[in-house]
């Protein structure tokens, strides 16, 4: 690759990486599980194509993962958020409505197969709403007539399917949600997504570490005579001399000092 278009390549990942910073993926995909449980399903379509028109411009899935295949993947979840289930059953005669029972049962276990094989591909899919397209499904599967075996053995087949597809993909989608951040690992030949090790930050310990300082700097000692002294600790004559003062650890200057904190 020529030198400008590399430049211009690492340009484009920086904004897209610095877009994905202002706005969280997370935060995308809770709206559209808000939408697949309010909307109807062309409202929610249009949701569903705006956010992915999103993921797409700035390329969210490099951002989130690097450079990854999933050609296989794509075509799947366009044909499962392009499915119209429940006009295909309902009023259908019972090999119309089975058939297309049939086909939407093959389609979930193609996509929960090629998820439970990647965990990178299982994050894709969690990031597309897979499991919240999938749970709309049994709406309509389930108007069918269960008096006809072979259709309710098909709605029920579609069942099993969206739960496979949903337990596949519920730790990513619990993961983007919370905002947590993730590495892939390769491990005995197979990719794993692990949680990163978060960053902790105690300001509380913060806090004491600044009062420990202004406690030592300010420490009073009594005298026998009780007597507070300020800029040089005099201590007790009983138990110290001078040269032991200096051998004092900070956390004994500490603590013969704490009884005249409420001096400073």
């Amino acid at each position: 690759m020529p030198a400008n278009d590399q430049q211009c390549q690492n340009y484009e990942n920086e904004c897209n990486a610095a877009f994905w910073q202002g706005l969280s993926t997370g935060e995308i995909l809770w709206n559209v599980g808000c939408g697949a449980e309010a909307l109807n399903d062309e409202d929610f379509k249009t949701l569903l194509r705006a956010a992915w028109g999103l993921f797409d411009d700035f390329d969210a899935v490099v951002c989130l993962l690097g450079s990854v295949g999933w050609g296989r993947l794509r075509p799947k979840l366009d044909t499962l958020a392009e499915l119209n289930l429940q006009q295909n059953v309902q009023g259908k005669d019972s090999e119309t409505a089975g058939f297309h029972l049939q086909s939407t049962g093959v389609l979930l276990q193609q996509i929960a197969s090629m998820c439970g094989a990647d965990p990178r591909l299982a994050r894709i899919a969690a990031l597309y709403g897979a499991s919240f397209l999938a749970y709309r499904i049994p709406c309509a599967a389930n108007t069918v007539n269960f008096a006809d075996r072979a259709v309710g053995s098909a709605a029920a087949q579609v069942n099993r399917r969206v739960a496979a597809v949903a337990e596949e993909l519920i730790l990513h989608v619990e993961e983007l949600l919370g905002g947590r951040q993730v590495a892939c690992c390769l491990s005995s030949g197979h990719y794993n997504i692990v949680p990163a090790a978060p960053v902790f930050s105690n300001p509380l310990a913060i806090y004491h570490q600044s009062v420990t300082a202004l406690v030592l700097a300010n420490a009073k000692v009594k005298n026998p005579n009780g007597d507070a002294t300020a800029n040089t600790p005099k201590l007790e004559a009983s138990r110290f001399n001078s040269e032991d003062s200096n051998k004092l650890a900070s956390m004994e200057k500490y603590l013969l000092g704490y009884s005249n904190l409420q001096g400073l």
